[in-house]
């Protein structure tokens, strides 16, 4: 099974701008017109598991909107917080994550089809 792998990096001392959407709905246009399927992996020092936030609100309906879905929904910073992602189009199903602290580490992702993406 192959699949485009897009990484990207946020960091979390700027601010969340109206332009780092514009960019992610950019790659997110690109992505779409991809017939494989794609996954995102990125730290995003955006905080996910606050629902009522309103970038998080934003980037979930950005997501919605293009048929993707980030499937981490266990903090992923020492402090707790969904800081870091895995976004995949509607083609690959995560049947296991297991997301860890990042330090050096990354998240372990396996694929629908027994593919794993480290």
């Amino acid at each position: 099974m192959s699949c485009v792998l897009a990484m990207f990096y946020r960091p979390g001392s700027a601010p969340i701008t109206q332009s780092f959407f514009d960019e992610l709905e950019s790659l997110l246009a690109v992505l779409s017109t991809i017939s494989t399927p794609c996954a995102i992996t990125s730290d995003l020092n955006l905080c996910l598991d606050r629902p009522e936030d309103l970038s998080c609100q934003q980037l979930v309906a950005l997501l919605e909107a293009f048929g993707m879905q980030q499937y981490v929904n266990q903090p992923t910073h020492d402090r707790s917080g969904v800081l870091d992602v895995v976004i995949m189009c509607t083609d690959l199903q995560p049947i296991k994550s297991t997301p860890r602290y990042w330090t050096s580490a990354s998240p372990t992702i396996d694929l629908y089809g027994g593919s794993s993406i480290q």
